[in-house]
């Protein structure tokens, strides 16, 4: 059970790895998870990686699976604080999940990045996640000097797997868009848990070429195909989805919506508010949304398009980041549609994407 260490406190975050290569200078992907459901939900990519000539590695966040769960004093500042409680908060994350890069290194040895471009590590969020990835690109100045040498040198790529829209700085939906209408039906937690699995991991009709909020927020499911949640087994369910660790930290986590903090570090991290002019990205970055994802995600895909046409019309900065549309994927992509899912990250983990953009 590799686990790896993080701090001076014994902090440790717990990982799946597909192992070494046997050819040098491989790339390495670290995928870090979205809300409630922990890295067992990518279980499904680990056989593809050998064969797509990349090394996989999942982590699972603070307080899931045979990670260390948070003291009292970590989080709860969290459940009761302010907005600056709240970015320290963050910001000790962004020091664990920078030193997890630096162990896998230095200790794992994996290849770093070369001359040529080969070697390197990809970091990969999934939903939530994304705010955790980019609280480490926003505090790469601050990690200890010989984390933030190694990062600055070997950190290669970052893709933004279906974000939503308030983890990237983007205006809300039209007023009346609460997701959480669609789960009405729900009157026990346990009845509010399965539905908003189903709704998150739902395949729903995204025309493209409407990008109508308005039409956008009420289409329904009506792909013909089951919700990914509806179709695991209940030991499935199990094995990756975790409700104790969603209600000790994931749901207090979720308040920094509210303090605006997310948007914060995306606005800095992506647009470069605040940062020495000109800015550069920390490095190559990419979006990838399923067309079929909930409408929280697939509205944060056009948003995000829509915004960096806004800035470029204003002259102002726009980010060379491309967006990259998977046909037919939904919320939970890399379990229904892995084979894809490997092929599309592998690609952007190589260079610009050359299929899907929009």
């Amino acid at each position: 059970m590799p686990v790896a260490p993080v701090d001076e406190r014994g902090t440790k975050l717990f990982y799946t790895d597909t192992g070494s290569l046997p050819t040098p200078n491989y790339k390495t992907l670290v995928i870090v998870h979205g809300y409630s459901w922990h890295s067992a939900v990518f279980s499904r990519l680990l056989p593809l990686a050998p064969k797509h000539g990349i090394r996989l590695i999942c982590v699972n966040r603070r307080d899931f699976p045979s990670s260390t769960p948070y003291a009292p004093q970590e989080i709860d500042p969290v459940r009761t604080g302010d907005a600056q409680d709240y970015a320290k908060f963050m910001n000790a994350r962004a020091q664990e999940l920078g030193r997890f890069i630096h162990h896998l290194l230095e200790v794992e040895g994996i290849p770093g990045l070369d001359e040529k471009g080969q070697g390197g590590v990809s970091l990969l969020g999934w939903s939530l996640g994304n705010v955790f990835c980019l609280s480490l690109l926003d505090n790469l100045n601050n990690l200890p000097p010989n984390v933030a040498q190694s990062l600055e040198k070997n950190l290669d790529s970052y893709i933004m797997y279906d974000a939503p829209h308030w983890a990237l700085a983007l205006k809300d939906p039209p007023p009346g868009s609460d997701y959480r209408s669609a789960l009405k039906e729900g009157k026990t937690q346990e009845d509010f848990i399965r539905a908003l699995n189903s709704f998150l991991s739902g395949y729903y009709h995204n025309e493209k070429p409407i990008r109508d909020p308005s039409k956008l927020l009420i289409l329904s499911g009506n792909t013909g195909r089951i919700a990914t949640s509806d179709n695991m087994s209940p030991e499935e369910l199990k094995a990756c989805f975790d409700i104790e660790a969603q209600n000790r930290s994931d749901v207090p986590i979720l308040r920094g919506i509210r303090f605006d903090a997310f948007n914060r570090i995306a606005r800095k991290v992506l647009f470069g508010e605040g940062k020495t002019q000109p800015y550069k990205l920390p490095c190559r970055i990419y979006g990838l949304w399923g067309e079929q994802s909930c409408w929280i995600t697939v509205f944060a895909g056009w948003s995000f398009t829509e915004h960096l046409r806004e800035r470029k019309e204003r002259g102002e900065y726009v980010p060379p980041i491309p967006v990259v549309w998977m046909k037919n994927g939904n919320h939970f992509a890399h379990w229904d549609e892995p084979e894809d899912f490997m092929k599309i990250s592998v690609g952007l983990m190589h260079g610009p994407p050359l299929v899907n953009k929009l």
